[in-house]
């Protein structure tokens, strides 16, 4: 038995156990269209490779060669299809029906061609190397966060694209043999495209991950850090302050009267008002501060690079444009702020949320609506 007919029932079986392997991630994504898409793909690539063996129960060789065309575009669009849908966008649709017009007009041509092998190869080159780069685009230059595994599908497609011209190559340059050719169109790029659904599924895998610790330390209804994630960057902030001596202010903010407004009016306008005053304290923040919500009404920003005047100028804008647009029952929402430095404190953080919760404290005594810079003085 030759080394092809080893070959392929082993890659055969292998896409079907990735197509199983496939099921569960389908089942579980948000969007599951790219689970099944990888699904059928490795469907289609088992019934490719299988396809001479189907042939002989076929009444003619032209069913044979339709079946591998047939198959193999069916497998190709669909792990087109999967690694759009995976980066997070919905996949051109113009460029998918442009990709299935060609592999439709080519059946015909194939059959014509099916004993001109280079003219063969040239049309389903030209088809995997459209849909090759515009997957590889979609993965790499469009996907938001990406990871290592997304390296290893891109290598995978570019690995299909420098193989189908290494084919053409052999056919020409050096008239490799028709069972040469035959072992590497029907085992190395199906195997190609197992890396990428392997590579792809271990991708969605990193993704949720990082989604599911996104969403710890996120606090669900502003999208601001919460309390976990706050001590935990606290703590890198406080300790890269110290090690190198360079200032750190913190900023905490409480909605003035906020219980009356959910009394008043509900608390659903109790969240919007959250929402809007936490977009506020975004928008007026630097790149390099964090802002939380440590629970209720109560805010804190970390400010690094930053001393009480830049801290104090930054709350004072927060608090007026709070006042200025920020309204409910044609009334002025407020805000009251307290700020401490780190350097007041001696980077201890605990010490720092107590002082500053005090200086936040006095602002509420002194009236509201206003910015007050803890004072060592007042400290019992």
């Amino acid at each position: 038995m030759s080394a092809v007919s080893y070959i392929h029932p082993t890659i055969a079986l292998l896409c079907l156990l990735m197509a199983l392997g496939s099921v569960p991630f389908a089942l579980r994504e948000p969007a599951p269209r790219s689970g099944w898409a990888f699904c059928i793909g490795y469907i289609a690539f088992a019934v490719l490779i299988v396809s001479p063996y189907i042939g002989l129960w076929l009444p003619d060789l032209r069913w044979m060669v339709a079946l591998e065309t047939i198959s193999a575009a069916c497998g190709f669009t669909a792990f087109w299809w999967g690694c759009w849908i995976r980066s997070g966008q919905e996949p051109p649709r113009v460029f998918l029906g442009a990709l299935g017009a060609v592999w439709l007009l080519s059946l015909g041509p194939w059959l014509v061609v099916r004993d001109e092998p280079t003219l063969r190869l040239t049309i389903a080159f030209g088809c995997v190397a459209a849909g090759t780069l515009s997957a590889t685009w979609a993965i790499w230059a469009r996907k938001q966060d990406r990871n290592i595994a997304d390296l290893f599908v891109v290598l995978c497609f570019m690995a299909i694209l420098v193989g189908q011209s290494a084919i053409v190559l052999l056919r020409d340059l050096f008239t490799a043999s028709d069972d040469l050719i035959e072992t590497a169109v029907g085992s190395l790029l199906p195997a190609f495209f197992i890396g990428i659904g392997f590579f792809s599924n271990m991708s969605y895998a990193f993704d949720a991950m990082s989604e599911l610790d996104r969403r710890s330390e996120t606090d669900p209804l502003t999208g601001l850090l919460n309390r976990r994630a706050f001590d935990k960057r606290m703590t890198l902030a406080l300790d890269y302050a110290r090690r190198y001596k360079r200032p750190m202010s913190l900023v905490m903010a409480d909605l003035d009267h906020f219980k009356r407004i959910n009394d008043t009016w509900g608390h659903a306008s109790g969240d919007a008002v959250l929402k809007q005053f936490a977009d506020l304290i975004c928008r007026g923040s630097r790149s390099i501060d964090f802002v939380a919500r440590l629970g209720g009404e109560e805010f804190v920003v970390v400010m690094p690079e930053s001393n009480l005047e830049q801290a104090k100028g930054f709350a004072e804008r927060i608090r007026q444009a709070c006042e200025r647009r920020l309204q409910m029952g044609g009334k002025p929402v407020t805000a009251s702020f307290g700020i401490v430095s780190a350097e007041q404190d001696d980077f201890d953080a605990q010490r720092l949320l107590i002082d500053v919760d005090r200086a936040l404290y006095d602002a509420k005594e002194q009236g509201r609506n206003r910015v007050v810079v803890f004072d060592d003085l007042s400290r019992e």
